[in-house]
């Protein structure tokens, strides 16, 4: 909807929407790269390189400004945040583990005060669990037949988790199936 003109009849379609919700999921990844980064950077970052991102995140906001401002232009507004997450990406890509943790984050905070500019919020990101945890929940995993995110929920909450009866014997698991009590 975002990129179609406010002059224009929506062509709604499934495939349509499918791919807004991609859309959305690529930059809600990128946003969540971008804090990750910034949370876990271990080295000096290089401040030209910074610079030059800093003043990419500068571009974007004028484009995008230039955009709404000529005859509310929601496609190339669209346009300059797909053109900034690439950015984000190459420099995440390019900078390792030797981020600019200002840089980073103003970079995310752009991409969501862009989006929120339509009423677009980005899903809530995952939460980070420590290694120990994730192993505890792969084993709830092989144990309750969950999968990880609902077992780690599980655990995080601290709900009761549901036990399979413990009458009759623990099945091997074979080739095709998975441990099962019979």
């Amino acid at each position: 909807m975002l990129q179609t003109s406010y002059r224009s009849p929506l062509d709604f379609s499934w495939e349509r929407l499918e791919g807004a919700e991609n859309s959305l999921t690529r930059i809600a990844g990128t946003v969540e790269n971008l804090r990750w980064a910034a949370n876990h950077a271990t080295a000096d970052a290089d401040e030209a390189a910074s610079e030059a991102f800093a003043a990419k995140a500068a571009e974007t906001r004028a484009t995008f400004k230039e955009c709404m401002d000529d005859d509310f232009n929601t496609a190339g507004a669209m346009g300059a945040v797909f053109g900034f997450v690439t950015e984000c990406n190459q420099y995440l890509e390019q900078a390792g583990d030797a981020v600019d943790k200002a840089a980073v984050l103003a970079a995310a905070d752009t991409l969501v005060e862009l989006l929120d500019t339509f009423g677009v919020e980005l899903p809530e990101p995952k939460v980070e669990l420590p290694l120990g945890l994730l192993g505890v929940a792969a084993g709830l995993v092989a144990y309750a037949g969950d999968d990880v995110d609902e077992a780690a929920a599980k655990i995080l909450e601290l709900a009761p988790m549901p036990v399979p009866p413990r009458t009759g014997t623990w099945q091997t698991p074979s080739a095709t199936s998975s441990r099962t009590w019979v």
